[in-house]
């Protein structure tokens, strides 16, 4: 708090609070007063102090309040730069294992054509991490124009928990017994 061009500490009481976290906090760390004057994060009082002098925990109470708008700062950014949601198609499960964090939707886009009587069976859908948001959903490109072309095939996930799970898939004919599909999609998944 400045006025005047002086420097004014918290009142008395939260000073007295204070005091011994900041001791303890200055005992561990052994930050010289130097060092934070350089990084523009305090401003007043004497240089020639560690932790126990008075001056030390003057300034780190001051320090507080701006240490934790930066750290509030700098954790809203890290919370901006996680995407909402992810999507990994069929070429890409070269990034496999995905790491997701828990609240994210994930996107799997496999390319499908049920007109040939194959269709990708979902045999693992790591319900320890995933939360299936609806089925299945096919759409076939617009621009192709043919009846029977081929087309993408869609599931939609929630991270639901932290953990890890095996998302497995089988391209295949569900009536033939006993045949190799076609075509297997493995990715594990991993969430925090």
């Amino acid at each position: 708090m400045f006025n005047n061009g002086e420097v004014h500490l918290a009142p008395p009481e939260y000073f007295a609070l204070l005091t011994p976290l900041i001791d303890k906090f200055a005992q561990r760390l052994c930050l010289p007063l130097a060092a934070l004057k350089h990084w523009g994060l305090i401003c007043a009082g004497s240089w020639n102090g560690y932790a126990g002098s008075l001056d030390f925990r003057q300034e780190l109470t001051m320090l507080v309040p701006r240490l934790t708008a930066a750290f509030s700062l700098a954790l809203l950014t890290a919370c901006a730069q996680t995407p909402s949601s992810v999507t990994l198609e069929q070429k890409q499960q070269n990034k496999c294992p995905l790491s997701l964090q828990v609240g994210q939707q994930f996107i799997l886009r496999l390319p499908s054509n049920p007109t040939t009587g194959f269709r990708w069976l979902l045999r693992d859908s790591a319900p320890q991490v995933l939360q299936s948001l609806g089925p299945e959903v096919y759409s076939n490109p617009e621009d192709a124009g043919l009846v029977g072309s081929a087309g993408v095939s869609t599931w939609r996930f929630r991270v639901a928990k932290a953990g890890e799970g095996q998302l497995a898939l089988s391209y295949e004919r569900p009536w033939e017994v006993g045949v190799v599909p076609a075509q297997r999609f493995e990715c594990t998944i991993s969430a925090e």
